[in-house]
């Protein structure tokens, strides 16, 4: 947590995002004929949570094997043991 703190402190006043943009940006998802589920707001947002998801994705397609294994086997019903 330390260097998250610092991390932050150093970060102060210097970041990125515009809050009148962020507030233009919340309006124009909120009166969408379709809003998002989720907002990022700004680049960083968008750029950790690309990496985060692709991250996830890696693992899943690498686990899907052992993930499916755990299903009954294809015509074999619930509780027929």
């Amino acid at each position: 947590m330390g260097k998250a703190r610092e991390t932050l402190r150093s970060m102060n006043g210097k970041q990125p995002g515009d809050p009148k943009r962020a507030a233009l940006a919340i309006i124009r998802a909120v009166e969408a004929d379709t809003p998002p589920l989720r907002l990022p707001l700004g680049k960083m947002a968008t750029e950790h949570i690309r990496a985060t998801l692709g991250s996830r994705l890696e693992e899943l397609d690498a686990w899907a094997k052992v993930s499916a294994a755990a299903d009954f086997p294809a015509g074999e019903a619930q509780g027929s043991r």
